[in-house]
């Protein structure tokens, strides 16, 4: 199961929803070079790049992936046909990211966000080898995914709230195993500061307290009578990712949540989820208050229907690379 400018007024649509590589010199296929299995930091997860074959002679943007999976599970490889959809189609460059998983990692929240806060930097200090405009990095997460990406477009890559930032005993050196055009990749230092130019979250998780159930058995407070959705949660998802209950510990709650973070510096924002589906749609259309009463322009699009994230990436990608094209490549 996959889990999860100048002010502007929030848009919303409504509409209805429709249904890797290895080798880091791969070209797979025509058009697209892989540089796959890249370390961000040094004994940490790995990210793949996709870059335009050839590569072109200015400076392009690039959209960072980050997949869901409840914080427990999902892999980068989700995004792969994806990434080089939007090499072929719109000619950016493309990353998608791992990161630590609180089925492994014992301290399980917040080194997921650290992680990701952790790639961006990589990409941004790399931005002169992959090509790139370091100005120009949007973040596109779904489900958990989404929640972190939300929060790294809040807090930017600088910001640790708690915990070490990721990659601390690595900055400076040099990434081992690969090259691109020629660069030697490095790592960069953890005070790195990186403004996302947009963020786009499908089925994000927003506010974690009321997606804790107050008592085994009980549902979810914010699933109301959805039992789709109470089914979804009861299981201990968010206990397991922050690690005590809401009730046990909520500052940890309100750190991990995207709306806790909404302020002027937020990254234009695309909100995606649909009417009936495991995130409530409550999630979507008060982070997107949040946004609006805030300055920060935002788009929320409504799908009828119960699919969750992913599954709705054919009726979402359309939208999402207008409103990401926007602020990446006006």
């Amino acid at each position: 199961m996959a889990l999860l400018a100048l002010a502007a007024p929030a848009c919303t649509e409504r509409s209805g929803s429709t249904s890797t590589t290895t080798s880091t010199t791969a070209l797979s296929p025509t058009g697209v070079s892989v540089f796959a299995d890249i370390a961000y930091y040094g004994n940490g997860p790995e990210l793949d790049a996709y870059l335009p074959d050839p590569r072109p002679s200015s400076a392009i943007p690039a959209v960072i992936f980050v997949h869901g999976g409840g914080w427990a599970g999902g892999s980068r490889a989700e995004w792969s046909p994806w990434a080089t959809k939007l090499v072929k189609e719109q000619g950016w460059a493309a990353f998608d990211v791992d990161y630590r998983l609180d089925g492994s990692d014992p301290l399980s929240w917040p080194d997921e966000f650290l992680d990701v806060q952790a790639a961006v930097r990589f990409v941004a200090a790399n931005a002169a080898t992959f090509g790139i405009d370091p100005k120009r990095i949007a973040l596109l997460g779904e489900s958990a995914g989404g929640n972190l990406s939300a929060l790294v477009s809040s807090l930017g890559t600088t910001d640790s709230l708690t915990g070490s930032p990721a990659g601390a005993g690595s900055a400076g050196q040099k990434v081992g195993g690969v090259t691109v055009a020629g660069r030697t990749l490095t790592f960069p230092a953890t005070d790195l500061g990186v403004s996302t130019a947009a963020v786009a979250l499908w089925s994000a998780p927003t506010e974690l307290a009321p997606l804790d159930p107050p008592a085994k058995g009980q549902p979810a407070p914010g699933c109301g009578a959805d039992e789709a959705c109470a089914f979804a949660w009861d299981s201990g998802v968010i206990e397991n990712y922050v690690g005590c209950s809401a009730l046990q510990c909520p500052q940890s709650y309100a750190d991990a949540s995207p709306i806790t973070h909404v302020g002027p510096a937020t990254s234009p924002t695309f909100v995606a989820n649909a009417a009936d589906e495991l995130v409530p749609l409550a999630q979507a259309t008060e982070y997107a208050a949040a946004l609006a009463s805030a300055g920060v322009v935002n788009e929320l699009k409504i799908l009828d229907g119960t699919l969750h994230a992913f599954q709705n990436a054919d009726a979402l990608w359309a939208p999402t690379i207008s409103f990401l094209a926007r602020y990446v490549d006006p």
